[in-house]
């Protein structure tokens, strides 16, 4: 018999209860059904029927991701998100334009921006001083 789209069995495998989904994909083989990928933000680090996992609070990681390690922080955000743990926002008067782990680089000197800020661009200078903070 042949396993359903995206399922896999053992080599010599005769029958449909052996398929099984694999790492990245989730649905129950074993009876028929399809395996579909893990959806944006989930992975699923083991073969079988089990759900994806949702990767930690504000981490992303792309469709089909097989492990934790897949989640990352976005641009905005730090944190250890590939090892268990949350994202969370660049303070005020920091930003971090990539994603990862990296720290949030400090706004030029005097400079302000919103929490969570994704660019140099966003770093402004208050009221009553003047200058291109957004340029370094």
């Amino acid at each position: 018999s042949v396993c359903p789209s995206n399922a896999v069995s053992a080599e010599g495998s005769t029958s449909l209860s052996a398929c099984t989904c694999p790492a990245g994909f989730t649905g129950d083989a074993g009876s028929g059904v399809s395996c579909g990928q893990c959806g944006p933000d989930t992975y699923k680090d083991v073969d079988g029927s089990a759900a994806c996992s949702v990767c930690p609070s504000n981490a992303v990681s792309a469709e089909g991701s097989t492990s934790l390690s897949a989640c990352a922080c976005p641009a905005g955000f730090t944190g250890d998100a590939g090892s268990g743990g949350s994202c969370v926002p660049c303070f005020s008067g920091t930003y971090k334009d990539v994603g990862g782990s990296a720290a949030c680089s400090v706004c030029p000197s005097n400079a302000v921006s919103a929490e969570g800020s994704t660019s140099l661009s966003a770093c402004t200078c208050p009221a009553g001083l003047t200058g291109d903070a957004g340029s370094g």
